[in-house]
């Protein structure tokens, strides 16, 4: 748009130069047809030698005029490209300005070859080209600086470009050298007027040729004015397809008025702003579009442009229909002949989704900052070349007991110890060299908590061209979990050595058993038979029935002293005996019991005449474990509620089953004497009772062989129970697969 801003401002030029060559052609040719009549063929030779001279000479100049304007549209096309690719990064327009520098270095070298026979303009032509040059390295470097560390990097290269102003000298150089031919041209327009002024003189001497040589000078006139009407046809066309170029433009396109009021925009410039009718939006201020400092900044561009340079901002205005939007905004002057300003254009093109996506990487880069640095680990950044730190969070400081400035642009050994940055930088080049992530664990001193073990995770994070350019590092401060690790494993030691002595102490109790087994029953069956045989032999002679009680009482408590071992020994092979796992089917084994337990179990506590239990037996899930293990539990818990609920009117008992989550839950409930739930805890420990054996018998094991079984299978027991309102024995089982 710049180039066809200058193409418009340069018109009037064009027109009035295009009619001189004409008014030339026309005098030159009256003057040469004088000179040949009056002359002749020889004279009329040489005027017409002359005359081709100073056409040249007229057609080089404008060459040099061409090429001077041609070159500063090209190198202001070259920025506004570069602009437009820093902007949009498309590489439509970065070919565009790669495009337009190699037509500013040739028109550089062709107008080198025009100003030849000119010293004077060779000199201005030597400047020009120098301040080319220095522009093309700006714009180079601006490239460079985007290219190399992003857009605010280029902005600054850019704003700092634009203090040296050379775009405004080449334009000054260039004006100057225009301004030189326009005066050559004027020279040697006046030279060709005297050569018309010659011919015309030879003319009135030969009269007599003026006919034919009017006729043929009306043929060429003739031809001039056809070339003329083709040529203007053709510029109109010419002037439809740069319309239709403008129409087509992705951009909003306004023209603005001096005092900036909008005269025209293009029909995709109506889209973009919504406005159904440009007749709604005639003549209207061009600065009420904008509001606050983005009408400040509108003026600003608009004072640029009237001043003869474009004024660039970028600024929020929402379309009619209030839909918001951002734009980039470039005002260019649209320049008469003389160089003044008569209208301007304003080109806006829509950067909403640039400003949108700003915005969301605004905010993810603010989320992000925030999560590393409040995260609870450690985190860094370390540069891929020098290792030095660029980044540590809140936590990497608290832990080292330092701050940002002793850390950032630093290496390790600026604040470790040598021997641990040293194994610190190999680890770092391990993960270069690897380009995965690694494990790594150390211990480093810190300011204020010593000496801490960190667990660290590396890896690399490469640049667009697959080149480490930093590494990534989280680190765990493990010191209390290897403390813990520490104590646990001293802790294993301790207990190992508590098993050893456990199983020695255990070994002991089976060796002291078996010794009950075998030198206990043999006094106790000694004792038992010889108080029978004195039961027997002695009885009528000797004993009273005093004594007869004594050896009753004597032989009953050597029978409970071996029921005692029996159930000791019993209890003790438990521990030993290894657990099978099956599938038990709990309600048949449990009706084997009861059937066995109501054959079996003789009325010791309850008169002949006391009525004989009723058990009552719900459906049972089944269980894994032992089934003898198991029977001999059932059989524990059946028998107890038979033995405590002898002394009820009508005995009641109740087993029952259920699954309940994981488990498998079971119930024996009696309607028996019960027991003081202060108690519970007692009964399923060895030997112990809460009645006395003169009211139950027993001897106090069956319950905790009730409660071994149980725990060996993985499961628990408990008991519940009021005094005379009888008692409820459970015990859960695990439902999956379980090894004693």
């Amino acid at each position: 748009m710049l180039q066809k801003g200058l193409t418009l401002g340069d018109r009037p030029d064009t027109e009035r130069s295009g009619l001189a060559p004409v008014e030339i052609k026309i005098l030159s040719a009256f003057l040469l047809a004088m000179s040949l009549l009056l002359f002749g063929g020889t004279y009329t030779y040489r005027t017409t030698v002359e005359f081709a001279n100073s056409v040249q000479w007229v057609a080089h100049t404008q060459d040099v005029r061409a090429t001077l304007a041609t070159l500063y549209a090209s190198l202001a096309g070259a920025e506004l490209a570069q602009r437009d690719y820093l902007l949009t990064t498309q590489h439509a327009q970065l070919d565009e300005y790669v495009r337009l520098v190699d037509v500013v270095q040739q028109r550089v070298a062709e107008l080198a070859r025009v100003t030849s026979d000119n010293a004077a303009q060779q000199r201005d032509r030597a400047v020009l080209e120098s301040l080319v040059d220095k522009r093309l390295h700006e714009l180079a470097g601006v490239l460079t600086a985007y290219q190399s560390y992003g857009l605010p990097a280029a902005r600054e290269v850019l704003r700092q470009s634009r203090l040296s102003s050379s775009t405004e000298d080449v334009r000054a150089i260039t004006e100057r050298m225009d301004s030189v031919e326009a005066r050559l041209l004027a020279e040697r327009q006046g030279a060709a007027a005297r050569v018309r002024r010659t011919t015309l003189i030879s003319l009135l001497v030969t009269l007599a040729l003026a006919s034919a040589i009017f006729i043929v000078l009306f043929r060429g006139v003739h031809r001039e004015m056809l070339a003329r009407r083709g040529a203007e046809h053709a510029l109109r066309g010419s002037e439809q397809y740069n319309r239709s170029i403008v129409d087509s433009s992705p951009d909003c396109l306004a023209i603005l008025t001096t005092d900036a009021r909008v005269s025209q925009m293009t029909p995709h410039g109506l889209r973009l702003m919504e406005v159904p009718d440009f007749q709604a939006i005639a003549n209207t201020d061009w600065f009420a579009f904008w509001s606050g400092e983005d009408q400040s900044a509108a003026r600003r561009a608009v004072a640029a442009a009237l001043a003869g340079s474009a004024g660039r901002f970028q600024g929020y205005c929402p379309t009619r229909a209030g839909t918001p939007k951002w734009w980039d905004v470039i005002v260019m002057p649209v320049q008469s002949g003389d160089g003044k300003t008569e209208q301007m254009l304003s080109v806006a093109r829509d950067i909403t989704e640039v400003k949108n996506a700003e915005t969301k990487l605004t905010a993810a880069n603010r989320f992000l900052d925030s999560l590393i640095e409040n995260l609870p680990v450690m985190v860094f950044i370390k540069d891929a070349r020098t290792f030095c730190y660029v980044r540590q969070n809140r936590a990497a400081l608290n832990l080292l007991g330092l701050a940002q400035h002793d850390v950032i642009g630093k290496r390790d050994r600026d604040f470790l110890p040598a021997e641990q940055a040293d194994f610190i930088l190999a680890k770092d080049r391990e993960v270069l060299a690897a380009g995965r992530l690694i494990d790594v664990e150390q211990s480093i001193d810190t300011r204020l908590l010593g000496v801490r073990t960190l667990h660290t995770m590396k890896m690399p994070i490469l640049d667009e061209r697959g080149t480490p350019e930093f590494i990534l590092g989280i680190s765990v401060d493990i010191t209390e979990r290897k403390l813990a690790e520490s104590a646990v494993r001293e802790l294993n030691a301790a207990l190992s050595a508590k098993a050893a002595q456990l199983e020695a102490a255990n070994k002991e109790l089976e060796s002291f058993s078996y010794s009950v087994s075998h030198d206990l029953r043999a006094p106790l069956r000694a004792i038992d038979g010889f108080a029978l045989m004195l039961e027997e032999d002695y009885t009528e002679q000797r004993l009273d029935a005093e004594g007869l009680r004594y050896l009753s009482v004597i032989r009953q408590n050597s029978r409970r002293m071996g029921a005692l071992i029996d159930d000791l020994l019993a209890f003790s092979r438990l521990g030993r005996q290894p657990v099978a796992q099956g599938e038990v089917n709990v309600d048949s084994l449990v009706r084997e019991v009861v059937e066995e337990v109501l054959h079996t179990e003789p009325p010791v506590d309850r008169s002949q005449s006391a009525a004989a239990p009723h058990i009552e037996v719900e459906p049972l899930p089944p269980a894994r474990g032992d089934r003898g293990l198991l029977r001999q539990v059932w059989a524990n818990l059946i028998a107890n509620a038979v033995k405590y609920s002898s002394k009820a009117a009508r005995p009641f008992i109740q087993v029952s089953g259920r699954q309940v989550g994981a488990e498998s839950h079971y119930s024996v409930r009696d309607n028996g004497v019960g027991f003081d739930m202060e108690y519970a805890e007692q009964l399923f420990r060895v030997f112990q009772r809460l009645h006395r054996a003169d009211e139950f018998s027993g001897t106090g094991v069956g319950l905790a062989i009730v409660h071994r079984v149980v725990t060996r299978h993985g499961g628990r027991v408990w008991a519940e129970g009021k005094v005379d309102q009888g008692a409820v024995f459970s015990f859960a089982l695990p439902r999956g697969e379980r090894s004693g």
